[in-house]
């Protein structure tokens, strides 16, 4: 019988991309250098889409062509990343995230992907989708300076979709990328 794994569909950054969030993440380090923020390593940086939680690797075959064939039928688009947010809120932050805009097409693919998904017997979301990239993870209340950073719009275009594998390591979560969807 095959094992179960955690699974998610996300846009990776490009590798230029990844270079100069990179030297994003080391001005807010230089801002906020406590031991109670954890840095997403940048070969991590990605906007998840759709969380799927543990699949069988069959259930992967079932609904793959039809996410692919939904998604094969968008067209590439521009994303912008500029601003800084908390979440889930300022007063009591957890997530040092950066929006990406416009959201609404990045809503749209998420749930395109939801209605292929669940047809194949996956879990629907409850909760709102929030595209975001998470820059870090807060682990305990400090003090933290994020109000002030100015940072110039990086903008990529999304040509393509990933299906990854995500491991829970102590050193960190660890992506294997499964398949590429390329957009139209």
């Amino acid at each position: 019988m095959d094992k179960k794994f955690r699974a998610f569909f996300a846009i990776d950054l490009p590798k230029e991309l990844k270079q100069e969030m990179v030297n994003v993440i080391k001005l807010l380090q230089k801002k906020n250098p406590g031991k109670n923020i954890v840095w997403t390593k940048p070969e991590n940086l990605h906007i998840t889409l759709k969380f799927l939680g543990n699949v069988l690797p069959l259930q992967c075959e079932q609904f793959l062509p039809a996410v692919e064939d939904t998604i094969s039928q968008i067209q590439k688009f521009t994303l912008k990343l500029e601003k800084i947010s908390l979440f889930p809120s300022k007063r009591s932050p957890r997530v040092i995230a950066l929006l990406p805009s416009p959201m609404e097409r990045l809503v749209a693919l998420a749930c395109k992907i939801e209605e292929q998904v669940v047809r194949y017997g996956l879990q629907a979301e409850t909760r709102a989708f929030k595209p975001h990239l998470t820059l870090a993870r807060i682990k305990q209340k400090g003090k933290n300076e994020f109000n002030d950073i100015a940072m110039p719009p990086l903008n990529f275009e999304v040509e393509r979709l990933t299906l990854f594998r995500s491991e829970i390591t102590h050193t960190g979560s660890r992506y294997e990328i499964l398949q590429h969807i390329s957009l139209k």
